[in-house]
């Protein structure tokens, strides 16, 4: 049959409704994919930064729970001293390799602010070790050093949790 001008063919129609389909049905299909992969990073984000403010809680748990202990306080803990500083330690480590990996999901500000209260952990650590625990009044250097721990905790968290609110947006 011959083609008239102005007249639409059937199988052009077709062909052009099939190219539609197929690109918008590709387009659907990316824009899927990326929202997967948002989504994905997202809940890697968020899970890095669960385990940053489960360490810190930990490490000022022990601090608390150790104060207490050392003054013979009421504690509500029911682990041993020697496992709440396993916890400690577990709980520094969580926050030093958070530092080196966070790099990949948190903020710089973040990871920055992270390494510096490490820092200061680990100067108020070495202040101890160095006066206080061969003192003659340890349990006051003790009891000194759990409460500049917890400080330092209690310090960086508003910034902390602010940085994390921002980058979890």
């Amino acid at each position: 049959m011959p083609h008239r001008e102005g007249a639409v063919n059937v199988e052009d129609s077709l062909g052009l409704a099939l190219f539609a389909s197929l690109t918008v049905a590709s387009f659907s299909a990316l824009l899927a994919f990326g929202r997967h992969k948002s989504q994905k990073a997202w809940e890697a984000k968020y899970a890095t930064y669960q385990d940053v403010f489960t360490a810190l809680h930990g490490i000022k748990f022990w601090a608390e729970e150790a104060y207490a202990s050392s003054l013979e306080l009421p504690t509500i803990s029911t682990s041993s001293r020697e496992q709440l500083e396993a916890e400690y330690g577990s709980a520094k480590a969580s926050l030093s390799r958070n530092v080196l990996l966070g790099r990949l999901l948190m903020s710089e500000k973040t990871v920055a602010a992270l390494d510096a209260m490490l820092t200061e952990i680990s100067r108020v650590e070495a202040e101890f070790q160095e006066s206080g625990s061969s003192s003659e009044d340890f349990l006051r250097a003790y009891t000194a050093y759990l409460v500049s721990i917890k400080n330092v905790v209690e310090e960086n968290l508003p910034v902390l949790l602010k940085l994390a609110k921002r980058d979890l947006k």
